[in-house]
């Protein structure tokens, strides 16, 4: 593996473990069951729960600011709320805010587009700093303008 020899080695190896780290990421437009298999209440029989996310678009702007995994989700919606009319195509959007933090680190001060949910991560990492430090890298064409890491044999793909 190339992250083994030369400045790659000078790596801390928890930065390490943490480029080689597969979890999925943290679902927010939808609730998995956290189950695979549960009993119908009317047969009584097992039946297999499908977790299937729902289908997220990150805009060009989502890279210009901190959204915390949010997106675009296209769906539709009743007209006049009723059921039996007719379906409409909706695109549900997050609210956006300007915000400046202090960074401690960088010594400075940024403004940066965020939503509701980025502020609630921050709070929850208590600061500004220790949430950039805890939120993994982008996944891989997501933030085509993020530097992305370079893995061994990355190059043989292509």
């Amino acid at each position: 593996m190339r992250m083994r020899e030369g400045i790659c080695a000078r790596l801390p190896q928890h930065y390490l473990a943490s480029l080689q780290d597969d979890t999925p990421p943290t679902p927010v437009h939808w609730e998995p069951h956290g189950l695979r298999y549960r009993r119908n209440p009317r047969t009584g029989q097992r039946e297999r729960v499908q977790d299937v996310p729902v289908p997220v678009y990150f805009p060009p702007a989502a890279n210009e600011g901190l959204w915390g995994g949010e997106g675009w989700v296209r769906g539709f919606r009743y007209a006049r709320n009723d059921k039996l009319s007719t379906r409409l195509p909706k695109t549900w959007k997050p609210q956006l805010f300007k915000r400046q933090f202090y960074s401690e680190i960088l010594d400075a001060t940024l403004t940066i587009t965020v939503t509701m949910r980025t502020l609630d991560l921050i709070d929850a990492a208590f600061g500004f700093d220790f949430y950039i430090l805890k939120v993994p890298p982008a996944a891989p064409g997501l933030c085509p303008s993020c530097p992305q890491p370079q893995l061994a044999g990355r190059e043989s793909w292509s």
